[in-house]
């Protein structure tokens, strides 16, 4: 049993050092409702990226809208079609030398870049409407390098 400072009050209730009366209860923290147990509200990114569906072929190099909203991972190609969507908890990045960023995302592997090749095709103007719609409430990523801290404190798991 300990004693002197340390010792736990007998039963449930425990006293904070210079809480006052001895005995009360110890009280949780308010939450402002605005958050998720008291953390900071999660900021919302969006940018666009290149995803390399082949590794040869510049034309198959294709622009994705990527979107980090609400904890979620998300990536649409140029007609607005989902090309992955997970929580971020689930995604993993992994950096390689020639400065493309690997995703694996429920399984699946999608090797991004910061920009396409000469052949590869522009955003759409549908992504670009988009982007300009999201940025509105969300911090525009103008690089590929600007996302790894973002993916970093959204819990994407970094190597």
């Amino acid at each position: 049993m300990l004693t002197g400072s340390h010792a736990r009050p007998p039963g449930n209730v425990h006293r904070v050092p210079g809480d006052g009366a001895p005995g009360r209860p110890r009280r949780s923290p308010r939450i402002d409702p605005g958050t998720v147990a008291g953390m900071e509200p999660r900021p919302s990114y969006a940018g666009i990226v290149f995803w390399r569906r082949s590794l040869w072929n510049g034309l198959r190099c294709v622009p994705v809208l990527m979107t980090l909203d609400e904890g979620r991972l998300r990536a649409g190609d140029r007609r607005g079609a989902e090309v992955f969507a997970a929580p971020a908890g689930q995604v993993e990045a992994r950096g390689t030398i020639f400065g493309t960023m690997l995703l694996t995302v429920g399984g699946h592997r999608y090797a991004l870049v910061g920009a396409g090749a000469t052949v590869s095709p522009s955003p759409s103007r549908e992504q670009l409407r988009r982007l300009d719609e999201l940025t509105a409430r969300a911090e525009p990523v103008p690089d590929l390098a600007s996302w790894w801290e973002a993916l970093a404190r959204a819990g994407v798991m970094v190597r």
